[in-house]
């Protein structure tokens, strides 16, 4: 018998070449059947799968997730607006203040500077062409970052929006100290950028992932990326009376554009704790939309049979007023964490008869304070005479030995 796995250049070309393929995958022995009979065996055989695919298709239209595929549409058109930098090449700007009294101020001509950014927006996934429109799986809310630093420089803040491939990113929390993630499909990068995205956050950046419409596909990946990404943490649920809620201004209550029934009009936001800070925020409910004020596209979608989830534009934007000096003050606190603690050789060998800080590991936030143990132990070997191990150890109770720390203070918090 031929080999029914080899293909002629032209594919498959005779029933018997068909048949047999069909009988190699059912692995049938012993029995004998013609070129008819298995011929009308797989075509019943596919007749039945019809019912099960329509099944399958009824309950992903009934749950509102459809394809990933059915979410990838565009919100808007992008405004290509340019917002102020500062001053302009042909403008002129005083070097040296004036002295009272004189007449001209020296002044001297000044290319505009660069500007400071605080929430680059990442290119990632595919791009189509739809319509007339470049659908972007990055960019499916063009306007949000305009608006979002629109308002933050209402407020004070000199800042610009910006955009960076993760090729191209630095990956530096000093340059930039938070990047956006939007997108409807599955998040995905490669080994080597996850590694630098893991060390981005442990060195004090923030990652925000936006659900642009609520797009389940979107939502769980982004969370099992960064749930694999540090198994040392979890994504919680935020607190009410957490500073994203009540940097600005307060946000105790929320509204939904859709989605949200079960949230009882309060904000749902998740994060992965790095520290004290979020070093990973997750909005499961579409953000930029609501930033950037255009909300049609949320009827497009339920039009399609799908159950988008969304902020209302107004609360989306405080959301984003109070996000801004979020990520300003806790990107101090992760510039601060993030540091290296450097250790002594002594502090590195096995602890013998030292004063030894064990912190108990567990499911809550175990590690909200890295650096508060160091200084407890650096001001017990100053003003006593108790021989210390500066060295932090973690501990599962589960799992570690703690016979092997005998002269220990075992630490919970959280």
């Amino acid at each position: 018998m031929a080999d029914p796995h080899r293909h002629s250049s032209s594919g498959i070309d005779t029933e018997s070449q068909k048949n047999e393929i069909y009988l190699s995958r059912y692995v049938i022995i012993g029995s004998d059947f013609s070129d008819e009979q298995l011929s009308q065996q797989r075509n019943w055989d596919m007749i039945r799968l019809i019912p099960l695919f329509l099944i399958l298709m009824t309950a992903m239209l009934a749950s509102g997730q459809g394809s990933s595929n059915d979410w990838f549409v565009k919100s808007a058109k992008d405004r290509k607006e340019q917002l102020q930098q500062g001053i302009k090449g042909g403008e002129k700007r005083d070097i040296i203040p004036s002295v009272p009294g004189s007449p001209i101020p020296q002044t001297d001509r000044m290319k505009p500077p660069s500007p400071d950014f605080l929430l680059a927006k990442v290119k990632w996934g595919k791009a189509a062409i739809i319509g007339d429109e470049l659908t972007q799986d990055w960019n499916l809310a063009p306007n949000d970052m305009l608006e979002f630093h629109k308002k933050a420089r209402s407020k004070g803040f000199k800042y610009m929006p910006t955009q960076t491939a993760i090729q191209d990113f630095s990956f530096d929390p000093a340059l930039m100290p938070s990047i956006l993630l939007g997108g409807v499909r599955e998040l995905n990068f490669s080994p080597e950028a996850i590694n630098r995205l893991r060390k981005y956050v442990l060195d004090g950046g923030m990652i925000v992932c936006d659900s642009v419409y609520g797009s389940p596909w979107f939502y769980e990946s982004a969370k099992k990326l960064f749930d694999d990404m540090f198994p040392e943490s979890r994504f919680r649920k935020l607190p009410p009376d957490h500073p994203l809620f009540h940097m600005v201004v307060d946000i105790d209550t929320a509204s939904y554009r859709c989605g949200g029934e079960k949230e009882g009009g309060k904000p749902f936001m998740e994060g992965l704790y790095i520290g004290s800070r979020i070093g990973v925020l997750v909005s499961k409910y579409g953000l930029g939309c609501g930033l950037a004020g255009e909300m049609d596209v949320f009827a497009k979608l339920e039009a399609k049979g799908l159950k988008p989830k969304a902020y209302s534009k107004e609360t989306a934007r405080l959301i984003g007023e109070n996000l801004a000096p979020y990520v300003i003050g806790y990107g101090r606190v992760g510039e601060s964490e993030g540091k290296a603690e450097l250790f002594g050789k002594a502090d590195n060998n096995a602890p013998t008869s030292e004063f030894v800080f064990a912190q108990v590991k567990h499911e809550g936030a175990w590690n909200a304070h890295p650096g508060a143990a160091r200084q407890l132990l650096l001001r017990l070997e100053k003003d006593s005479a108790i021989p210390v191990n500066l060295k932090r150890v973690s501990i599962d109770l589960e799992r570690d030995d703690i016979a092997a720390y005998p002269f220990s203070v075992f630490y919970r918090a959280g």
